[in-house]
């Protein structure tokens, strides 16, 4: 999963657990599985990299299980 600019705002807005998301400008966090940039521009690399690591990775076992 990844979110760029105001996507990290929806993703903040869901109150997800022991997530760590982006919080300065050209500032990449990858943490689960989870790219996040609060970029208000197009993906770089380094964010396009950074989510194929992630999807290659498959299994982020220490997600914590989702809330029904």
């Amino acid at each position: 999963m990844a979110a760029l600019g105001n996507g990290v705002d929806v993703l903040s807005a869901l109150e997800t657990e022991d997530l760590r998301l982006s919080t300065e400008p050209h500032h990449l966090v990858s943490d689960q599985g989870v790219i996040t940039d609060v970029t208000r521009a197009a993906a770089g690399t380094d964010f396009a990299d950074a989510l194929v690591a992630a999807v290659a990775a498959h299994r982020h076992w220490g997600r914590p299980p989702a809330r029904a």
